[in-house]
């Protein structure tokens, strides 16, 4: 049966790119033209679709297959569904967006519907011709927004804010910040209050702190003070590291497993903190009520790494154009096979791979603007994509979270099932004690001497605390503290010999108590143990036992760290006074290591 048509050209004073980025937001889109939310379920068919979507059309309740959306960032777009029910047998939109010699930009909306019966074309051609008329209207609603700098949705749709108890939880957040933070706490404030739908049901720290130009640590610290204020909830989003997008979300780290799935990318995820686990916010439902159903569940919007994505046919061929930014790619095939891609002058302007178990070649070069065939020799028709590697992360990963001194003071309850130990992929890990402090317990007695003690804690912790560090736990006199990245770690065991010299120097009546500090950096595991988060392995046990190697007023770290640390000049008020072999229980080989003292004039 024929199909029906309907075409839409639309002049845009925009250019491309920014109305690239707000029809590939196509959740928003479809909200704005008046679609109704949808419900998924996965689904494991012979085509290329993952999910079965429900939703309300023609005043029926439909049923469709969501086929994996098709573009070209940032000039094509093509979403196609098949009905399981209803009038239309199968449905097809795309735009196609060209830029004008005279400035601005040409939208090319098309629809393409197959009726399931004849009877009802003409009531199906109705129907498009709205459709495509609202598509149309939408297109140049945006087109002036973003002539005005507004948001290209603006004024989508009232938020349903409950301004009694945003007024209470604003209140609340702002009380508990420090004067440096309470712009961060008030934009936050606005933002539940006045933001659409898509920017607050999936709040990221690090994303909103780029464009309001707020360090990311401040925005993390804010956002997880609104949780105590009852403005926010905080969940835990398990992320796929191909599409990148939330593969299942869970409210406590309790409820993580060691094993998720991506329904879409169809490849098993190993639950990585620093890798795989999100952390994100929205607000509690007494603040602002959301709609928990989605507008759209693919799209280049929600994967902006994603330069390119078609399907590929069963024992067929997939084309797809290569981008003119240079740089490396990775090209993914649905089910894992994957190859990596270098777009450089140097390669030819055609390359062929081919998609079995594995794709071959796994190394490819090709020109900018070329192209990429990709044969199917599964019998499988899947969806193929090209991914940009260099793409830079927004995520506010668990494992940072679980670094922040805030996260473990507000929220020491969120602890990992007994049992499971997550991977962090890398974590900077620094042990102190003390020298001296036996004595000093005999000579004081031991309220003088406990009381140095915690005194002594309290003066490190803010330090760690002010390097984006957290204390894992203290034992006797020493402690265990955590940072994220090697840089911050290095730079706070330099101020905490500088900060406990200046601190034992008021207190001559302790004796020779000096500080001893060992710090590493690699590979561990978060476990819970006695319901707090801890670290272990390896990289845990080196740290420790380098401590053990100062003398008191040295820092202790290995050589390869030291190193890294000396080209990015990380060493400022530190000097080396010894390179060395330490033999450390459990390791068969000496560990190459730097002792390293206070400089003269930053002891004093």
């Amino acid at each position: 049966m024929k199909p029906l048509l309907a075409t839409r050209k639309i002049r845009c004073k925009s250019p491309r790119d920014p109305l690239w980025m707000a029809l590939a937001d196509t959740a928003q889109l479809n909200q704005a033209v008046g679609n109704n939310p949808l419900e998924s379920e996965p689904i494991n068919s012979n085509t290329s679709a993952r999910h079965l979507v429900s939703t309300r059309l023609y005043g029926l309740r439909m049923l469709y297959e969501e086929q994996p959306f098709q573009w070209n960032r940032p000039e094509q777009l093509s979403i196609t569904r098949v009905f399981r029910n209803g009038p239309a047998s199968q449905y097809t939109y795309q735009h196609h967006l060209t830029e004008l010699p005279e400035g601005g930009s040409q939208v090319v909306l098309q629809i393409k519907i197959l009726p399931r019966w004849s009877f009802l074309w003409l009531f199906l051609w109705v129907n498009t011709y709205f459709i495509a008329n609202r598509l149309s209207k939408q297109v140049r609603e945006i087109d002036a927004n973003l002539q005005h700098g507004d948001n290209p949705f603006a004024g989508l749709t009232p938020p349903t804010t409950n301004p009694q108890a945003h007024a209470r939880s604003k209140d609340a957040l702002l009380s508990q910040l420090q004067n440096a933070d309470l712009k961060a706490g008030q934009q936050l404030a606005q933002l539940v209050a006045e933001g659409t739908e898509v920017e607050v049901n999936r709040i990221r720290p690090y994303e909103i702190a780029d464009h309001w130009k707020i360090s990311r640590p401040t925005m993390v610290s804010v956002c997880l003070q609104a949780v105590v204020s009852g403005m926010l909830d905080l969940n835990w989003d398990i992320i796929c590291p191909s599409c990148r997008t939330v593969a299942t979300q869970v409210g406590t780290l309790s409820e993580l497993k060691d094993q998720a799935h991506c329904q879409l990318c169809d490849i098993s995820i190993n639950v990585d903190l620093d890798r795989a686990v999100e952390a994100t916010f929205r607000p509690s439902a007494a603040v602002r009520k959301l709609e928990n159903r989605p507008y759209c569940i693919g799209g280049p919007f929600r994967t902006p790494h994603v330069v390119a994505q078609t399907t590929l046919p069963a024992n067929g061929t997939a084309q797809l154009p290569v981008p003119s930014e240079q740089g490396r790619y990775r090209l993914f095939v649905r089910g894992g096979p994957s190859a990596s891609i270098d777009v450089t002058p140097e390669g030819p302007n055609e390359v062929a791979l081919e998609a079995g178990e594995a794709l071959l070649p796994g190394e490819i070069c090709v020109a900018p603007q070329g192209s990429i065939l990709v044969h199917d020799r599964l019998n499988q028709e899947r969806h193929v994509k090209l991914e940009h590697l260099k793409w830079a992360s927004l995520a506010t990963t668990a494992h940072y979270i679980s670094t922040v001194s805030s996260f473990r003071r507000l929220f020491s309850a969120e602890v990992l099932q007994p049992g499971l130990r997550v991977k962090v992929t890398r974590a900077a890990l620094v042990f102190t004690d003390l020298t001296g402090s036996a004595a000093m317990y005999s000579r004081l007695g031991d309220a003088t001497a406990y009381r140095f003690v915690q005194e002594h804690f309290a003066a490190l912790e803010a330090v760690i605390t002010s390097h984006d560090g957290s204390i894992v736990k203290t034992i006797g006199d020493a402690i265990m503290a955590v940072f994220a990245e090697e840089r911050t770690a290095v730079l706070a065991t330099i101020a905490m010999q500088k900060s406990f010299t200046e601190f034992a120097s008021s207190r001559t009546e302790t004796g020779e108590v000096k500080l001893c500090v060992g710090m590493n950096a690699g590979p561990c595991y978060l476990v819970n143990a006695n319901k707090i988060l801890d670290y272990f392995g390896q990289t845990v046990n080196i740290a420790n036992r380098l401590q053990c190697q100062s003398a008191g007023g040295q820092i202790i770290l290995p050589e390869e760290i030291y190193d890294c640390a000396q080209q990015n000049g990380w060493f400022k008020g530190a000097t080396v006074t010894e390179h060395f072999a330490a033999n450390l229980k459990g390791l068969s080989n000496p560990l190459p290591a730097i002792r390293l003292v206070l400089d003269e004039h930053s002891a004093h």
